[in-house]
C-alpha cells in the first residue's frame, strides 16, 4: 500500500515538474524577456573599464553566456513538446468532430427509417429494401469513414499523398470454394479510384501474400504497422496494378476488424507517401493507429454488426409478408 502511495506521489511530482518545465521554458513572454534582458546585462558588464573589473569578472561573463545558451536550448525543447502536444490535441479534436458527425448522420437516418417502417407496418406493407440500405449499407459507412480519416490527415497533417481504404471479406457461398475479399471503399487525393478497387481476391494458399491478405489469412488481431519505407519493403508484396504507387509508400497502417465470431471481416488501411508523417518512429505511428484510427475501426465494427441485424430483420419481415 505504501509503495503505491509513493508511486502516486512520484508520478504527481513528475507531472508537476513536466508542466512547470513547459509553462516556464515554453512561454514566449518569458523567452522574450530573458533574451532581451540578459544581452543588455551582458553588454553593460562588458562596457565596464578593465580596471573596474574584479578577478571573477570573466567567470560572470561565461556564466551568463552558458545560462543564455542553456535557457534557449531548454526553451527550444519545451516549445517543440508544446507544439507537438497542441498538434496532437488538434488531431484528437478533429477525430471527435468527425465521429460525432458520423453518429449524428447515422442517428438521423435511423430516425427516418423508424418513421418509414412504422408507417409501413400500419399500412401492412413491406418497406422497400432501398430504404433500409440508407442505414444498413456497410459500404456507404466505409466510404464515410475513409473520407473522414482522409480529411483529418489532409487538414491536420498537410498530407499531399495518402490513401485510405477498407477491404471486406465475403464468405463463400454454395457455388464458391473459398472466401473472397475486395476493396469496398476508399479516399484518395482528387477522389481517384484506386486500381485495386472492387477487384476480387480469393483467400487460398495460392493467393498473393499481400499485406492485407495476411491480415485475413492469419485472422490477425494486431495491426500491421510500417513506420518507414524499409519496413514497407520488408512486409509488402507489390501488386502489378499498383506497384508504382506502392513503392513510394513510406508509412502504412492496417487495422483488422473482427466480428464477435473472432473472424477478421474487414480491414481499415492507410498509407502515406511522406516520411514520418504519422510519426517519427514505430512507437509514434502505433500511437496514431491506436488513438486516431481505432475509433473509426470501432465504427466500422458496429456498422458491420448492425447491418447484419437489419438485413436479417428485413429478410424475416419479407418472408413473413410473402406467407400471408
Amino acid at each position: 500500500m505504501l509503495k503505491d502511495v509513493h508511486k502516486y506521489y512520484s508520478l504527481n511530482l513528475k507531472t508537476i515538474g513536466y508542466l512547470l518545465f513547459i509553462k516556464i521554458f515554453g512561454n514566449t513572454s518569458v523567452n522574450s524577456f530573458i533574451n532581451i534582458i540578459v544581452p543588455i546585462i551582458l553588454s553593460v558588464l562588458l562596457s565596464f573599464p578593465s580596471e573596474k573589473r574584479d578577478k571573477n569578472f570573466n567567470n560572470y561573463i561565461w556564466a551568463i553566456i552558458i545560462f543564455i545558451i542553456c535557457f534557449n536550448l531548454l526553451s527550444y525543447i519545451a516549445t517543440y513538446i508544446k507544439n507537438k502536444n497542441e498538434k496532437w490535441k488538434s488531431l484528437l479534436s478533429s477525430v471527435a468532430e468527425h465521429i460525432s458527425a458520423i453518429h449524428i448522420e447515422t442517428g438521423t437516418n435511423i430516425y427516418r427509417m423508424h418513421k418509414h417502417t412504422k408507417s409501413s407496418i400500419i399500412k401492412n406493407q413491406l418497406v422497400d429494401k432501398t430504404h433500409f440500405n440508407q442505414i444498413a449499407d456497410f459500404q456507404e459507412m466505409s466510404f464515410l469513414v475513409c473520407r473522414s480519416i482522409y480529411d483529418i490527415i489532409e487538414r491536420e497533417l498537410e498530407c499531399y499523398e495518402c490513401e485510405v481504404t477498407v477491404y471486406q471479406k465475403f464468405l463463400k457461398s454454395n457455388n464458391k470454394k473459398c472466401d473472397n475479399i475486395k476493396m469496398i471503399a476508399y479516399a484518395t487525393k482528387g477522389s481517384i479510384i484506386p486500381s485495386t478497387y472492387d477487384k476480387i481476391y480469393t483467400i487460398n494458399k495460392n493467393a498473393p501474400n499481400t499485406v492485407f491478405m495476411k491480415l485475413f489469412k492469419n485472422n490477425q488481431s494486431d495491426a500491421i504497422i510500417c513506420h518507414n519505407q524499409k519496413s514497407v519493403k520488408e512486409k509488402f508484396i507489390w501488386l502489378s496494378e499498383s506497384e508504382e504507387r506502392e513503392k513510394n509508400i513510406h508509412q502504412y497502417i492496417g487495422i483488422p476488424i473482427k466480428s464477435n465470431s473472432n473472424n477478421v471481416v474487414c480491414i481499415l488501411q492507410i498509407d502515406v507517401a511522406q516520411k514520418k508523417l504519422l510519426g517519427r518512429n514505430y512507437k509514434e505511428v502505433k500511437y496514431f493507429a491506436d488513438d486516431i484510427l481505432k475509433p473509426f475501426s470501432s465504427i466500422l465494427y458496429n456498422a458491420y454488426e448492425r447491418d447484419n441485424v437489419f438485413n436479417t430483420f428485413y429478410d424475416v419481415w419479407a418472408n413473413s409478408c410473402s406467407q400471408r
